[in-house]
């Protein structure tokens, strides 16, 4: 598979020139990691513990829904073979990646650091009344 790169007037927008199979792999790619996903959330919902992530996991099956969604569009509409379309998905997977991490380990991570003793008390606590806890 070729891929070309060459630089269009003045602008210094490259243009890429890339066959449908790219294309086709990256979709089936995406499909393959999605459903991958649903399959972990789907074996994560029944867990009965303090600590379940299936909540979490819902959250961020939303968010790689719309990146695969706007992955189709950019791809659809070739937006992909100009540095605009390119930056476009590349920021907008940056972001989601950086606002997941930080609405899921946030509140964590601020009480380690400023409250670590009550938060560890706390956090212990509410392991300790788990039924997965029990069943030991």
């Amino acid at each position: 598979m070729e891929i070309l790169c060459r630089f269009i007037g003045t602008s210094g927008d490259c243009k890429f020139k890339s066959g449908t199979y790219w294309a086709v792999g990256l979709i089936v790619l995406l499909v393959l990691y999605f459903l991958v996903f649903l399959g972990i959330a789907f074996k994560l919902r029944k867990t009965v513990s303090p600590l379940n992530e299936y909540r979490l996991i819902r959250r961020g099956g939303v968010l790689s829904l719309f990146l695969f969604l706007l992955s189709l569009v950019i791809l659809d509409t070739d937006t992909n073979k100009r540095p605009v379309g390119r930056c476009l998905l590349s920021s907008a997977v940056a972001s989601t990646i950086f606002y997941y991490f930080w609405a899921r380990n946030g509140v964590v991570v601020y009480n380690v650091l400023f409250h670590k003793e009550e938060y560890l008390t706390k956090f212990n606590a509410e392991l300790r009344r788990s039924p997965s806890h029990h069943e030991r």
